[in-house]
């Protein structure tokens, strides 16, 4: 069941949006302010924060920064019926996922809140087999679709045999490195995100290329809570 933290100063808008969210299945706490949405968020696990961005006391986007700092794996969407686009704009920058806008479009809403649960189809390429297992099984046991592979050449032709959402890929390969596989995945399967995994600082060259990924290089040993906020963050954008 996903958990959702509705904020909305509005009495109104809580109740009904709790409410709907209810009833499509969600288990749903409403408050009232910013500050009580950072004591909930410490004192529970939520999937997705909907939060409205302009509230008295304290606004969505440093509601959003505190609970980032006890909740990071938490998806965050802000809520607005104004033109607040300094606001929008730093709440994006910072890491809020989406930004609705009200009166809402309920379906837009359940496909997000559906999408936040939905399978990632995941290819993890590293020589390390230890490394390759054990990402393999917290994946799997989070309920994605893992194929895994040793070598560069290996994962081309399982790409080249099948679409996958997201590939883990170790910058150092066996006879090859995760850049050119990179280079070549996105000539095969351009909509395949491809995320940089190494033990290395980069710099120079590697650095420059790692920044043609949509999403930043994780370092070995991996922090997994931030592996598994990528892939979750990832299954709501490809559902977009």
């Amino acid at each position: 069941m996903i958990k959702v933290l509705v904020v909305d100063d509005q009495r109104s808008i809580r109740l009904t949006l709790s409410a709907i969210l209810e009833s499509h299945g969600c288990d749903v706490t409403e408050v009232e302010d910013g500050y009580r949405a950072i004591d909930a968020a410490a004192e529970s696990s939520f999937d997705l924060v909907l939060m409205d961005i302009k509230m008295p006391g304290i606004n969505g986007v440093q509601t959003f920064r505190e609970i980032k700092k006890t909740s990071p794996e938490t998806l965050v969407v802000m809520m607005t019926g104004y033109a607040v686009q300094e606001l929008v704009d730093t709440a994006l920058e910072e890491g809020a996922l989406s930004i609705i806008y009200k009166p809402f479009e309920m379906e837009a809403v359940f496909k997000l809140v559906d999408s936040i649960s939905k399978s990632v189809k995941i290819l993890v390429v590293d020589d390390n087999m230890l490394i390759r297992e054990s990402l393999t099984e917290i994946l799997v046991t989070h309920g994605h679709e893992v194929v895994s592979a040793a070598q560069g050449d290996e994962a081309l032709d399982l790409v080249r045999d099948g679409s996958f959402d997201l590939a883990l890929m170790d910058v150092n390969l066996p006879g090859s490195d995760g850049f050119s596989i990179f280079k070549q995945i996105q000539e095969i399967s351009p909509e395949t995100e491809v995320v940089f995994i190494t033990g290395v600082e980069l710099a120079g060259e590697l650095k420059d290329t790692s920044e043609e990924v949509s999403y930043p290089v994780l370092y070995k040993p991996l922090d997994i809570q931030n592996l598994l906020t990528l892939v979750k963050r990832l299954s709501v954008e490809t559902a977009k």
